[in-house]
């Protein structure tokens, strides 16, 4: 099974035009041509089996853990990931991408796991809070569905100073239950924005 789960990550990397198949979306084609039935915890277990093989695939060419356990929500996309892979170590290089990564990682902190994103901008109170808000909305939508790391970086780069000044001037965890869950479920927002593109957890 591993030489199987290798080589179906080899494929998908090496094949330009399999780039869009995910492994899920293989396994489950695969699946219909069994004799017998495949359950759906099966086919979990062998894409999480798939992921792990990715995982060590990429730490034996080289790349850092830190970057590889980054890039992991891309398990699911060989290609996309050993792409992010590289890219990642080569953004690590750049001060502009350290600050952009701190910026990110304390949003992902504040914000308590299960939280949903939602909010009515109506009830900020603060100028910071607006200014963060028009800057999320400009790079929501001018990112497209998945981009690679360095158009995200680039695109997202804007975050960092109303961030910084979200931070100094807005009590997120303020007394007002009303308005701690707008600024929950706003923050809440930018991390649904920014998660698939990397674990930023694990780029310390």
């Amino acid at each position: 099974m591993r030489r199987a789960a290798l080589g179906l990550t080899a494929i998908l990397r090496a094949v330009p035009r399999l780039a869009p198949v995910t492994v899920g979306e293989g396994l489950a084609v695969a699946a219909r041509h069994q004799p017998v039935e495949v359950t759906g915890e099966a086919l979990a277990e062998a894409e999480r089996f798939v992921a792990r093989r990715l995982e060590q695939s990429l730490l034996d060419e080289g790349h850092a853990v830190r970057v590889v356990r980054a890039v992991l929500p891309h398990a699911d996309a060989p290609a996309h990931a050993a792409r992010a892979a590289a890219d990642l170590a080569t953004l690590l290089e750049s001060g502009r991408f350290e600050a952009l990564t701190t910026a990110l990682q304390r949003v992902m902190r504040i914000v308590p796991a299960g939280t949903p994103a939602g909010y009515d901008p109506a009830l900020f109170t603060e100028p910071s809070e607006t200014r963060l808000h028009e800057t999320f909305v400009r790079v929501r939508d001018a990112l497209p569905a998945r981009p690679a790391l360095p158009e995200f970086a680039t695109a997202a780069g804007v975050l960092v100073e109303p961030v910084g000044a979200y931070f100094d001037d807005v009590m997120v965890m303020d007394e007002d239950p009303d308005l701690r869950a707008n600024r929950l479920g706003f923050l809440a927002a930018v991390r649904d924005l920014v998660a698939p593109v990397a674990d930023w957890r694990e780029i310390a």
